[in-house]
């Protein structure tokens, strides 16, 4: 029996259960991820905030020329770095929090919008790194990549929710543009 290609998906909490959901939904978009993103991934890593030593609590990442808190983050890129191969942590707990409501886990295509986002987010990072480096902001480039990678899903797994979505995709982005344009009239 073949093994499956990609990375291997861990789950490491402590003192906490997530829904059991999550792992087969972080399964399905992989298996959406064309394979020549995935060389060089070895784990991803689904964890809790509580699962990070107390120095890792701590610490604070870049991102965007700013330092942000471990509290705030919902998954991070881990390169490759000296023989280790690179990583993917996604904080379960974290993206839930983030994401929540009642029936998140009721509709079909709902669980899959924020872990999708994250995982493809930080999948940008690592196809950034090792096959398809650009000179822009690594937060800016890994964006796109998971704006990509988040279409590919859904035109593969949704194709029939296309013509439901779009335009309330474009609803969406109008209206955070309209918000953006407000805040900096206002600051």
């Amino acid at each position: 029996m073949s093994q499956p290609s990609g990375p291997q998906i861990v789950e490491a909490y402590k003192d906490y259960s997530p829904p059991p959901q999550v792992l087969r939904i972080v399964r399905v978009l992989l298996q959406y991820v064309p394979p020549q993103h995935l060389v060089g991934l070895k784990t991803i890593v689904l964890t809790n905030h509580d699962a990070l030593s107390h120095d890792n609590r701590r610490r604070k990442l870049w991102s965007r020329r700013r330092k942000v808190p471990m509290k705030r983050v919902l998954g991070s890129y881990h390169q490759a770095w000296k023989g280790n191969p690179a990583w993917i942590d996604l904080f379960v707990d974290r993206i839930i929090a983030y994401y929540m409501f009642p029936l998140m886990f009721r509709l079909p295509i709902l669980p899959y919008i924020p872990f999708g986002e994250v995982l493809y987010h930080e999948i940008g990072h690592h196809v950034h790194k090792t096959t398809r480096p650009e000179f822009q902001e690594r937060e800016d480039v890994a964006d796109k990549w998971e704006g990509r990678l988040t279409a590919r899903f859904l035109r593969r797994r949704y194709w029939y929710l296309i013509p439901i979505l779009l335009p309330i995709a474009r609803a969406v982005d109008f209206w955070d543009k309209y918000r953006g344009l407000q805040f900096k009239r206002e600051g």
